[in-house]
């Protein structure tokens, strides 16, 4: 094994220089032997020792060094390529060649000898150390070449159609077609906007004009070109000249002819205000919270107009036979008892249906707590419609009084109510 004698790098874990000899028999024997471990850096040949467990970096040799005392003069000299015989350094001094990292000596008798290789056999893998930190990126290496082209794949699936590209340039002009057939009017287009007034124009000539009187036209009367009628004698003058009107005019009307034969029966008129109608109740009704109709028991004369039994079995439904507008006049006694106060609303109702904005509200009051209500509604109808009066009241004890006679006074009845007809429907 060679050893090494480290020259002032004993107590330094840092780089330092080798000078190595080669150390008899007899001094190894004396000398304690220490392994030492170094890399080697090729370009400066300087050893570093290394620690227990390493790898030495790159461009340079791991060597093992083994410090021996030796005698001071064999000392260690270094240099590039082999040592000279007879020439480098003296008999005792050991050569590194640190270009092939070989070891010369000691040298004899001006000799050299054969050389030793500082490079030992390798040795077993270290463990494998813990990952280092990322390098920074490597720059992006050129392209390389483009690759054969590999065989065509699949077709995809449809993708979804694409925004519309920018309309392109107009296209040069095609050659002209043959003349369609003519396509069907289309609808009239609106009316343009009115234009503006036109410039007057000059005034025209006097055209004439036909005037007429119950005499003979006088000097002052017309214009020239003029023409006058007589309307006692029929007789038309003119036209006018420039001096006057001519002396004689021309019987225009002829004689009177014979009386023409009587004209065909013309259409039916439309009927006048004829339908009317009278009614009136002879019972007495207790007015309650719900709606019910105001009964006409009796029917007193009418024409076009009857009252006919609704929900209830005394007639109350007023139906109208004709078209028109009629008026409709109504009285009611209502009562009281005991005496005190009370409200009443009465109102019409159309085919069953009530009439919007036809409420009338009576209050009943005062010791007898007696009012009659009257008033009249205009209404329309036509063949098949009915009106009924409808009364209800929030209030207990009302009623609508039907009374016999009293001494001298004829009966009363709760209700009257007629109907007048004032006119006709558009038609």
């Amino acid at each position: 094994m060679l050893t090494m004698v480290l020259v002032g790098a004993m107590a330094s874990a840092g780089p330092a220089v080798a000078r190595a000899s080669s150390a008899h028999p007899s001094a190894a024997m004396k000398a304690p032997r220490v392994m030492l471990k170094a890399c080697v850096d090729l370009k400066t040949y300087k050893a570093t020792i290394m620690p227990k467990r390493f790898y030495c970096p790159k461009n340079s040799k791991y060597i093992s060094l083994t410090p021996v005392k030796h005698p001071v003069n064999k000392i260690s000299i270094s240099g590039l390529g082999a040592p000279i015989d007879g020439v480098t350094g003296k008999d005792g001094d050991v050569y590194i060649d640190v270009a092939n990292l070989l070891i010369y000596g000691p040298r004899e008798n001006g000799v050299w000898g054969p050389p030793k290789s500082l490079v030992g056999a390798t040795g077993p893998a270290g463990a494998i150390g813990a990952t280092g930190p990322a390098g920074p990126a490597g720059a992006t290496g050129a392209p390389g070449a483009t690759g054969a082209t590999g065989a065509t794949g699949a077709a995809g699936a449809t993708g979804a159609t694409g925004a519309a590209g920018p309309v392109g340039p107009p296209g040069p002009t095609g050659a002209t077609g043959e003349t369609g057939t003519v396509g069907p009017a289309g609808p009239p287009g609106a009316t343009g906007a009115t234009g503006e007034t036109g410039t007057a124009g000059p005034a025209g000539a006097n055209g004439a004009t036909i005037l007429n009187g119950t005499d003979t036209p006088t000097a002052g009367v017309g214009n020239v070109g003029d023409f006058y009628i007589d309307t006692v004698t029929g007789i038309l003058w003119g036209p006018k000249g420039v001096s006057g009107w001519p002396s004689t005019g021309q019987v225009y009307m002829g004689q009177q002819g014979p009386a023409g034969p009587p004209g065909p029966q013309g259409p039916a008129g439309t009927s006048g205000f004829g339908a009317f109608a009278a009614f009136y109740d002879m019972s007495t009704l207790a007015v309650t919270s719900t709606p019910q109709p105001l009964p006409l028991g009796v029917t007193q004369f009418s024409s076009g107009v009857t009252v006919e039994t609704g929900t209830v079995e005394t007639p109350t439904r007023i139906t109208f036979a004709v078209s028109g507008i009629f008026n409709l006049q109504f009285s009611s006694q209502l009562v009281k008892a005991p005496s005190s106060s009370g409200s009443v609303s009465i109102w019409l109702r159309k085919n069953g249906t009530d009439l919007a904005w036809s409420a009338t509200d009576v209050y009943v009051a005062g010791n007898p707590a007696r009012v009659v209500a009257a008033w009249n509604f205009f209404v329309d109808a036509v063949p098949g419609d009915y009106y009924e009066l409808m009364i209800m009241s929030p209030d207990t004890g009302i009623q609508v009084l039907s009374e016999g006679v009293v001494g001298v006074r004829p009966e009363i009845p709760g209700t009257i109510l007629t109907v007048n007809q004032v006119g006709n429907l558009a038609p």
